[in-house]
């Protein structure tokens, strides 16, 4: 029993020995970091480089969020239902959807959301999403065209940036006992196709104020022995000042900003809004738990950046020393993306095609469309009734059977065997 009791400790002691050396070196992951939001590539041969008429072109993209931000019902529960939408835009003098591209992919590019960088996703949530079935037309007059489809991608995204910094009674004084001193900073991005890319810190004095300071002092006896502390309250004179930060904010990503969204609401590129202007950002800054009041609120952006003004309202001005808080900024915007291909359409094999008279229509032989106006009923053709008459072009006759234009146009020597067009 004893030696049974022994093996089971031993047993138990290397095993724990065994986890203990085997300890995972922690790695600190920052995913408010990249110029990115939803990134979107066409994939390949979608739509191809050439096509034919009547071919169906499915066109899928591979939509990547490299950001830091989700739109969907699992972001801080305050966003639920939020989605971005696609547009595929063509040419329907060459293309047209097909009718169950219509029936079934409307609604999926009408609602598209993603997940951004975070623990549960560490890239991003990428995903493949067929957009639309597009279908080449046949080409009038020619047997070749290039055409540009483009896919226009419009999303709802947000830039975050949390920064420790120093709220300094005065940047312009070296302080060496101060606990610390403000610095400019500079960043690159935050995750975000729009990045705040330098905070700049200053300090406004706003006159003096009255102020109640409570310390703990010595307590003396009356032979001047220290026998505790006390309590004191005073009134001191000191300088107020307002913190006021000063933000660049630029566009750092390779689309457009649409106008600036409310925070958690449903939005569309084409929605026009008076009070957030194209190219606009709403911003919400905080400096600890007291609000910024920032000027502009909703800035519009001028070659590709904005200037910001942030500063605490007046009734909260008194600093009497330096000390660290944490500055936290919020934008809030649609972007819009875009990706394209063009696509060659050929027609060419029409030219091969071995067509039998008795399908031509009256203007087949005739390259400018004359009509034949010799005979009692005018041939149309184009609505499927049946001809009475053929026009050679080069003869400029009008001929009342297909035996009759043949045999004329072969004693001109202008029939086309391969074609049986005159």
């Amino acid at each position: 029993m004893r030696l049974l009791l022994f093996a089971t400790l031993l047993a138990v002691v290397l095993v724990l020995a065994g986890c203990g050396g085997q300890q995972q070196e922690y790695i600190d992951v920052n995913y408010f970091e990249g110029p990115d939001g939803v990134v979107m590539k066409l994939v390949d041969n979608s739509p191809p480089e050439k096509v034919y008429p009547e071919q169906m072109i499915p066109i899928t993209v591979l939509f990547d969020n490299e950001g830091a931000f989700s739109f969907n019902s699992e972001f801080d529960g305050e966003v639920g239902g939020v989605s971005g939408y696609a547009s595929v835009i063509f040419d329907p003098l060459y293309f047209e959807e097909a009718e169950q591209s219509l029936t079934y992919l409307a609604e999926t590019r009408d609602a598209l959301s993603f997940a951004g960088k975070s623990v549960n996703w560490p890239g991003g949530e990428e995903r493949y999403v067929t957009l639309a079935m597009l279908e080449a037309k046949p080409l009038a007059g020619r047997t070749g065209a290039d055409s540009t489809v483009v896919v226009s991608w419009c999303y709802p995204y947000e830039t975050r940036l949390t920064q420790q910094v120093c709220v300094d009674k005065d940047p312009t004084l070296v302080d060496e006992y101060s606990l610390c001193e403000a610095q400019d900073m500079a960043f690159t991005d935050q995750g975000a196709p729009v990045a705040v890319t330098n905070v700049v810190f200053e300090s406004v004095p706003m006159g003096t104020r009255e102020v109640q300071v409570t310390s703990q002092e010595p307590l003396l006896d009356p032979s001047g022995y220290l026998v505790g502390t006390q309590t004191v309250t005073r009134t001191e004179l000191i300088t107020a000042i307002k913190p006021v930060v000063r933000l660049i904010i630029q566009n750092v990503g390779d689309g457009s900003i649409v106008r600036g969204r409310p925070f958690g609401s449903q939005m569309r590129c084409n929605e026009g809004r008076e009070d957030f202007p194209a190219g606009s950002v709403l911003i919400s800054a905080k400096l600890g738990n007291r609000d910024l009041l920032c000027t502009p609120s909703i800035p519009v952006f001028y070659d590709g950046q904005i200037e910001v003004m942030c500063a605490l309202d007046d009734e909260d001005l008194v600093v009497a020393s330096n000390y660290f808080d944490i500055l936290q900024i919020r934008l809030s915007y649609m972007y819009q993306s875009k990706v394209s291909k063009t696509v060659m359409i050929d027609d060419s094999a029409k030219q091969y095609q071995s067509l039998s008279l008795e399908n031509l229509e009256c203007n087949d032989f005739n390259g400018r469309y004359q009509q034949c106006l010799s005979f009692t009923q005018r041939a149309v053709g184009v609505e499927g009734t049946s001809l009475d008459c053929y026009y050679c072009d080069e003869t400029e006759k009008c001929l009342d059977s297909q035996t009759a234009c043949t045999t004329d146009c072969k004693k001109a020597n202008l029939i086309d065997e391969r074609t049986r067009r005159c």
